[in-house]
Protein backbone atom coordinates (compact mmCIF):
# COMPACT_ATOMS: atom_id res chain seq x y z
CA UNK A 1 0.00 0.00 0.00
CA UNK A 2 2.99 2.16 0.75
CA UNK A 3 4.05 2.68 -3.12
CA UNK A 4 1.16 2.80 -4.96
CA UNK A 5 -0.25 5.96 -3.03
CA UNK A 6 2.57 8.25 -4.38
CA UNK A 7 5.01 8.08 -7.16
CA UNK A 8 7.75 10.07 -5.01
CA UNK A 9 7.54 6.95 -2.27
CA UNK A 10 10.12 5.24 -4.88
CA UNK A 11 12.91 6.66 -3.99
CA UNK A 12 12.68 6.33 -0.33
CA UNK A 13 11.48 2.45 -0.76
CA UNK A 14 14.54 1.68 -3.02
CA UNK A 15 16.79 3.69 0.15
CA UNK A 16 14.94 1.61 2.70
CA UNK A 17 15.00 -1.87 0.64
CA UNK A 18 19.06 -1.22 0.23
CA UNK A 19 19.44 -0.61 4.01
CA UNK A 20 17.84 -3.93 5.04
CA UNK A 21 19.96 -5.89 2.31
CA UNK A 22 23.10 -4.32 3.38
CA UNK A 23 21.89 -5.71 7.27
CA UNK A 24 21.44 -8.78 5.78
CA UNK A 25 24.79 -9.15 4.06
CA UNK A 26 26.63 -7.91 6.84
CA UNK A 27 25.18 -10.19 8.92
CA UNK A 28 25.85 -13.17 6.17
CA UNK A 29 29.59 -12.03 5.60
CA UNK A 30 31.92 -14.59 6.39
CA UNK A 31 34.55 -11.86 8.12
CA UNK A 32 31.73 -10.19 10.60
CA UNK A 33 32.35 -11.50 13.52
CA UNK A 34 29.28 -12.71 15.75
CA UNK A 35 29.74 -12.79 19.24
CA UNK A 36 27.11 -15.83 19.37
CA UNK A 37 26.55 -17.79 15.89
CA UNK A 38 23.60 -18.03 14.71
CA UNK A 39 21.57 -21.38 14.73
CA UNK A 40 20.40 -23.11 11.61
CA UNK A 41 16.64 -22.53 12.43
CA UNK A 42 17.54 -18.83 12.61
CA UNK A 43 19.46 -19.12 9.12
CA UNK A 44 16.51 -20.86 7.78
CA UNK A 45 14.04 -18.38 8.66
CA UNK A 46 16.14 -15.37 7.62
CA UNK A 47 16.40 -16.91 4.35
CA UNK A 48 12.73 -17.53 3.94
CA UNK A 49 11.28 -14.28 5.45
CA UNK A 50 13.98 -12.52 2.83
CA UNK A 51 12.70 -15.27 -0.09
CA UNK A 52 9.37 -14.17 1.07
CA UNK A 53 10.01 -10.85 0.72
CA UNK A 54 11.51 -10.83 -2.25
CA UNK A 55 8.82 -12.82 -4.04
CA UNK A 56 6.50 -10.01 -3.32
CA UNK A 57 8.79 -7.53 -5.02
CA UNK A 58 9.93 -9.62 -8.01
CA UNK A 59 6.29 -10.66 -8.70
CA UNK A 60 5.37 -7.34 -9.28
CA UNK A 61 5.57 -5.38 -12.36
CA UNK A 62 5.80 -2.03 -11.39
CA UNK A 63 9.08 0.15 -11.51
CA UNK A 64 9.80 -0.68 -7.51
CA UNK A 65 10.28 -4.61 -8.66
CA UNK A 66 12.45 -3.28 -11.65
CA UNK A 67 14.69 -1.43 -9.62
CA UNK A 68 15.07 -3.44 -6.82
CA UNK A 69 14.75 -7.15 -8.65
CA UNK A 70 18.35 -7.53 -8.85
CA UNK A 71 19.88 -6.38 -5.66
CA UNK A 72 17.23 -8.59 -3.60
CA UNK A 73 18.24 -11.42 -5.75
CA UNK A 74 21.86 -10.82 -5.30
CA UNK A 75 20.93 -10.89 -1.83
CA UNK A 76 18.88 -13.88 -1.76
CA UNK A 77 21.80 -16.09 -3.37
CA UNK A 78 24.64 -14.59 -1.54
CA UNK A 79 23.11 -15.79 1.82
CA UNK A 80 22.27 -18.79 0.20
CA UNK A 81 25.99 -19.14 -0.34
CA UNK A 82 27.25 -17.86 2.72
CA UNK A 83 25.14 -20.37 4.67
CA UNK A 84 25.19 -23.70 2.72
CA UNK A 85 28.41 -23.39 1.32
CA UNK A 86 30.65 -21.90 3.28
CA UNK A 87 28.80 -22.11 6.87
CA UNK A 88 28.27 -25.82 5.73
CA UNK A 89 25.00 -25.13 7.69
CA UNK A 90 22.05 -27.57 6.23
CA UNK A 91 19.06 -26.07 4.74
CA UNK A 92 15.63 -27.18 5.59
CA UNK A 93 14.07 -28.73 2.30
CA UNK A 94 11.14 -25.79 2.42
CA UNK A 95 13.37 -23.04 2.23
CA UNK A 96 14.96 -24.11 -0.77
CA UNK A 97 10.99 -24.49 -2.41
CA UNK A 98 10.61 -20.76 -0.75
CA UNK A 99 13.91 -19.81 -2.91
CA UNK A 100 12.80 -21.42 -6.36
CA UNK A 101 9.55 -19.94 -5.56
CA UNK A 102 10.88 -16.77 -6.27
CA UNK A 103 12.22 -17.18 -9.20
CA UNK A 104 9.16 -18.84 -10.06
CA UNK A 105 7.37 -15.32 -9.52
CA UNK A 106 8.97 -13.21 -11.32
CA UNK A 107 11.91 -12.98 -14.45
CA UNK A 108 13.64 -9.95 -14.75
CA UNK A 109 16.70 -9.23 -16.66
CA UNK A 110 18.49 -8.35 -13.23
CA UNK A 111 17.73 -11.60 -11.40
CA UNK A 112 18.95 -13.82 -14.52
CA UNK A 113 22.16 -11.89 -14.45
CA UNK A 114 22.41 -12.34 -10.58
CA UNK A 115 22.05 -16.34 -11.01
CA UNK A 116 24.17 -16.17 -13.83
CA UNK A 117 26.98 -14.82 -11.77
CA UNK A 118 26.59 -17.23 -8.90
CA UNK A 119 26.77 -19.58 -11.14
CA UNK A 120 29.48 -18.58 -12.89
CA UNK A 121 31.33 -18.25 -9.29
CA UNK A 122 30.01 -21.41 -8.29
CA UNK A 123 31.69 -23.45 -10.98
CA UNK A 124 35.04 -21.75 -11.05
CA UNK A 125 35.52 -22.04 -7.35
CA UNK A 126 34.43 -25.94 -7.39
CA UNK A 127 37.10 -26.82 -10.27
CA UNK A 128 39.35 -25.10 -8.80
CA UNK A 129 39.40 -26.48 -5.05
CA UNK A 130 38.41 -29.89 -6.91
CA UNK A 131 41.38 -29.73 -9.84
CA UNK A 132 43.44 -26.92 -8.94
CA UNK A 133 43.03 -25.10 -12.19
CA UNK A 134 41.94 -21.42 -12.32
CA UNK A 135 39.49 -20.96 -14.35
CA UNK A 136 39.16 -17.37 -13.49
CA UNK A 137 39.13 -14.85 -16.82
CA UNK A 138 42.15 -13.00 -17.12
CA UNK A 139 42.35 -9.71 -15.16
CA UNK A 140 42.65 -6.35 -17.72
CA UNK A 141 45.91 -4.60 -17.59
Amino acid sequence: PYLPAAGERLSSAISLTQSLLQTTRDLSNPSTYLQNSLSTRVWCELIRSLAAGVRNVTSRSDAYGRATSGALAQNLLGVIVFVRAISGIEIEERVWDDVLAVFQSGCWMQMIEQWSRVVGSVTRALILNLFEIDVAPPTQS
